[in-house]
């Protein structure tokens, strides 16, 4: 993540813009848009960044999602996250830098995971489909 960071001048790698929008607040978006994702909670980055970009730091001061310090490594991060959902709640984790994601691929996801039965359902893309995107 270094190189990335060092070419977009961002402490940050989901802060860091695509298309002139910040990799994070793309996620936010898809998120917001699919009709299986009520709830939505950020985990990190740290508060002292995060502040930093202004229409992210709105966002969480009108309670348009929630966000939650992060801990040292992701999958800590994300354990801490969802220590805060009751376990009758399905979960979706996704990573901040998801900046391809949508609302329609998270609908297909989701529609898919539902109906699986499945405790866990791990989505995978392609690689030549990501290319493609």
């Amino acid at each position: 993540d270094a190189p990335l960071l060092k070419a977009a001048n961002s402490t940050c790698k989901a802060l860091i813009p695509v298309a002139g929008k910040a990799m994070v607040q793309r996620v936010l978006e898809a998120l917001g848009e699919s009709r299986f994702v009520d709830q939505r909670i950020l985990c990190g980055p740290p508060w002292e960044i995060l502040k930093a970009d202004p229409s992210l730091s709105k966002a969480i001061e009108t309670d348009e999602f929630q966000w939650i310090e992060n801990q040292r490594t992701p999958s800590l991060s994300a354990c801490h996250a969802m220590q805060s959902i009751p376990a009758s709640n399905p979960i979706l984790i996704t990573t901040a830098d998801h900046a391809l994601l949508d609302a329609d691929m998270l609908n297909h996801f989701c529609e898919r995971a539902r109906n699986s039965y499945y405790d866990v359902v791990v989505g995978l893309a392609d690689y030549d489909n990501i290319l493609q995107a």
